[in-house]
């Protein structure tokens, strides 16, 4: 069972993770948008804001000319790639955070671009492009602060002012709330994610359960359940020092059915001979279906070892009724073998065998019969 959970997992999941994944990124970079273009539309006026204080400066025109370009791509984000919205906001972000660092250092607005390029490309890029993107980055700050603080580069505007200016405070402010917006809705569709990860995982383990357990035509149980079923029979018996049986079933004129009236009826067949077993047995007791047509009925505890015998007789009167098929009536018939716990064998595979070799005998001295094992 481990085997084949192991094995059908990956091949059932991974047309699942691949739009998962896909879908994720979509549903993922558009809000990211949607909370940037809501962010661009308010920071729009602050360079204007901001250049009566300081004078016009360029680095406002990249200002600008970012706001503008992100509000258009979140007007046009139904229609454009995936790839090239995820692509266009982590040139952006790094775009703003480097002519930011450089005009002011870390007192820049954009001083959260950097860590938001890094968000997005930890989740949008491979592992190998991210690590370079960190050295890169890592790189450019070392490089930037030697120079901030030997002199070689100062600020374009006195940190002293910008300490004073309430409209860099509500830049720096709305850049902090941009990255702690992206931050909690990377976080809450990850957390999303996983758990329909884990439903389609638990999903995928109950197919497998069902079918390693039950019947698909029938919904019986399998041999593999059935022999669960047996083991713990059998030890019940044992503790209460009572008789258990296995009856081996082994439909007579099955093949005919398939040939002359097609595998659906054969199918149908099968579907109503288990059935009709279901309502003959007790609600403690088991019919499985182990092969083609071949079933077997465990007996949990008996009174008295003939009750099997009565029991196989019953079995055989259900089998036999008539069964309509297509305003068509055909009857089959069963052979039944017996084995009783424990004059026949105390162990699961011990009893089937000889349960098994009963059905034979009767099938060879009287088909539509029963007979026990020696």
């Amino acid at each position: 069972m481990k085997n084949m959970l192991s094995s059908a997992l990956p091949g059932e999941l991974t047309p699942f993770r691949s739009r998962l994944d896909s879908d994720l990124h979509e549903e993922l970079i558009n809000k990211i948008y949607v909370i940037g273009g809501i962010l661009a539309s308010i920071l729009l006026i602050f360079p204007l804001i901001r250049a009566f204080d300081t004078g016009w400066l360029d680095i406002y025109i990249v200002h600008i000319a970012s706001y503008v370009l992100i509000v258009g791509v979140v007007l046009g984000r139904r229609r454009l790639p995936t790839g090239f919205k995820i692509n266009t906001i982590i040139l952006l972000s790094l775009v703003n955070a480097m002519v930011g660092y450089q005009a002011f250092g870390l007192m820049a607005g954009s001083v959260f671009s950097l860590p938001i390029a890094g968000i997005l490309m930890g989740l949008f890029s491979d592992r190998r492009l991210f690590v370079l993107f960190s050295v890169i980055c890592l790189s450019y700050l070392i490089v930037l602060g030697w120079a901030f603080t030997t002199g070689v580069v100062e600020p374009v505007v006195s940190p002293g002012y910008l300490m004073n200016s309430t409209s860099h405070w509500l830049t720096y402010g709305v850049g902090m709330t941009f990255f702690l917006l992206i931050s909690m809705v990377t976080l809450q569709s990850y957390r999303q994610t996983m758990q329909d990860l884990v439903r389609q995982i638990e999903i995928q383990r109950d197919k497998i359960t069902q079918l390693a357990n039950y019947d698909a035509l029938t919904g019986l149980p399998t041999l593999r359940l059935a022999q669960d079923r047996l083991e713990m029979t059998l030890h019940r018996a044992r503790r209460m020092q009572a008789h258990a049986s296995v009856l081996f079933i082994d439909l007579d004129n099955f093949k005919q059915v398939n040939d002359l009236y097609g595998h659906d009826a054969g199918d149908y067949c099968l579907e109503q001979t288990g059935r009709r077993m279901i309502e003959v047995i007790r609600s403690e007791d088991t019919v499985a279906r182990i092969g083609g047509d071949e079933f077997l009925v465990i007996v949990d505890t008996l009174p008295i070892p003939q009750h099997a015998e009565l029991l196989a007789e019953k079995l055989l009167s259900a089998i036999a009724e008539p069964i309509e098929w297509k305003n068509q009536l055909f009857s089959i018939s069963g052979s039944v073998g017996i084995a009783l716990f424990p004059e026949h064998g105390d162990t699961p595979a011990g009893l089937r065998h000889k349960a098994d070799q009963a059905m034979y005998k009767a099938k060879n001295k009287r088909k539509g019969g029963f007979a026990w094992a020696i």
